[in-house]
């Protein structure tokens, strides 16, 4: 897999969560994923900018629930930073997941891209 490229909104909505972090906590009180992962936020998200590059176990982890943006006295929105990582990981991987059970995916968004369009990601 080639190392993601990410695009400009997405380092800048990371920068801005890394920054913006008071690290107060609630989120990973009601986040069990972003506790796997890091102490807070801020923490996770500076790692990514210094590497320039994140796990993707990390981005699939989240659920994209929104309790963690609920809570944020910032509304700082985490699981977008997460979604583009995955959008960008994706892309750079041809359209594809990095991850071997999403094969599965790939195979049913083919098979289904003339059936049930909600289903797959070529429009």
């Amino acid at each position: 897999m080639k190392k993601p490229r990410y695009d400009l909104e997405t380092l800048e909505l990371i920068k801005e969560i890394a920054n913006n972090c008071t690290s107060c906590k609630k989120c990973m009180k009601e986040c069990i994923m972003m506790n796997d992962f890091g102490n807070s936020p801020s923490d996770i998200f500076k790692v990514f900018i210094q590497e320039e590059d994140i796990k993707p176990i990390m981005t699939y982890s989240c659920t994209m629930c929104n309790k963690c943006k609920i809570v944020c006295p910032k509304k700082l929105n985490i699981p977008e930073g997460f979604m583009n990582i995955r959008k960008a990981i994706i892309k750079s991987n041809g359209g594809r997941s990095t991850f071997k059970g999403h094969k599965a995916v790939y195979v049913h968004q083919l098979l289904s891209s003339g059936f049930l369009n909600i289903f797959t990601t070529r429009r």
